[in-house]
């Protein structure tokens, strides 16, 4: 596979990136968000585990894990015990909350309710050193929308998917991507502000940057210092330009809360 390499930009010192990673600067905190996609065609598909076009939800609901699992991620089982979803609540502020897994049926819902989901992870497990047994997807409850996705084996989604949450700023540090040896695919990144805005007319969605013929020949960075506002749903999406290919891309952030 073609990687991309990503150094920070020169604007922040990696003095000043660790003190923010170690919570010396409580005003500022680091988001790195990845994803993959292991089928991009010629149709445009967002950066996330089961592909095609991310739903972003116009109103806050639970969630819970989507019935079809494996019999061994249960809440006494070998595999996943447990699995924490982090998003944002209905006031667009950071959530996350851990609910038991329950096999092959469908967990009990979570007490939050999540408006953005964007993140989930396998908290614990019955067996030392292991992860999820099967795939785990979260939905919502009423819905029943995917709105996250957890590989089999991985504990942990791949969605280069974000919401800066309410009350903060997010700066963009730079990109990564990464394409199937002798493939070829275009990225883009997406922005949309005022994401709670859900009556006509919305707020279209705007190109932040894009890779374009992105392969074995191309080695490029992103290194701008891009300011997302509060609200701001912030994506990748690819398109192949031949055969299917796996695309994996990422992108990192600073999140900085904003004065009052």
């Amino acid at each position: 596979m073609t990687s991309k390499s990503n150094p920070q930009i020169q604007r922040y010192s990696f003095d000043q990136l660790q003190m923010i990673a170690e919570g010396l600067d409580p005003s500022r905190s680091l988001v790195h968000k990845f994803g993959a996609n292991d089928d991009v065609g010629a149709t445009a598909e967002d950066i996330w585990t089961p592909g095609g076009t991310y739903t972003f939800p116009q109103a806050a609901e639970t969630v819970r894990i989507k019935s079809g699992g494996n019999a061994a991620d249960a809440a006494a089982g070998a595999g996943a015990r447990e699995v924490t979803i982090v998003g944002l609540d209905e006031n667009w502020n950071l959530v996350s909350e851990a609910v038991a897994t329950a096999g092959a049926s469908q967990s009990l819902a979570t007490t939050a309710t999540f408006i953005r989901v964007f993140r989930a992870y396998v908290s614990s497990v019955g067996t030392y050193g292991a992860a999820n047994t099967g795939a785990i997807q979260i939905e919502n409850t009423t819905s029943t929308t995917v709105l996250a996705y957890i590989g089999a084996g991985l504990g942990q989604t791949e969605m280069a998917i974000y919401t800066v949450p309410a009350n903060k700023k997010a700066y963009l540090l730079g990109i990564e991507a990464t394409v199937d040896t002798n493939q070829s695919a275009d990225l883009r990144m997406w922005r949309r502000e005022q994401a709670d805005d859900v009556t006509v007319p919305f707020q279209a969605k705007r190109l932040v940057t894009r890779f374009l013929a992105l392969g074995t020949a191309a080695d490029r960075v992103i290194k701008a210092l891009v300011e997302f506002p509060e609200k701001t749903d912030i994506w990748m999406d690819a398109t192949s330009g031949g055969a299917s290919s796996l695309v994996a891309a990422s992108f990192d952030l600073v999140l900085v809360d904003q004065e009052s």
